[in-house]
């Protein structure tokens, strides 16, 4: 059994936490020997790819897109006064 750190130490991806995965995704995160259970909490960790997408990557990345940035606000009142 590994302990937390030496799954940290030999990830090669990020780490995500198993509640933001589907069950295929920690299936074969498992298969792969990248996934880690902690004995003492029982919370579930992946190491997966960076290019891997979760559903709350996407969600972030709406809200991202959605919301006004602040240089959208300076530049859509028009030219700065000299």
């Amino acid at each position: 059994m590994t302990t937390a750190l030496e799954f940290l130490k030999s990830a090669k991806g990020r780490i995500v936490s198993s509640g933001d995965l589907t069950i295929h995704q920690i299936a074969e995160c498992r298969v792969h020997g990248r996934f880690f259970v902690d004995e003492e909490t029982g919370l579930g960790w992946a190491d997966v790819p960076w290019d891997l997408t979760t559903m709350k990557d996407r969600k972030r990345e709406t809200e991202y897109f959605k919301a006004e940035k602040p240089s959208q606000k300076l530049w859509s009142k028009g030219p700065a006064p000299i």
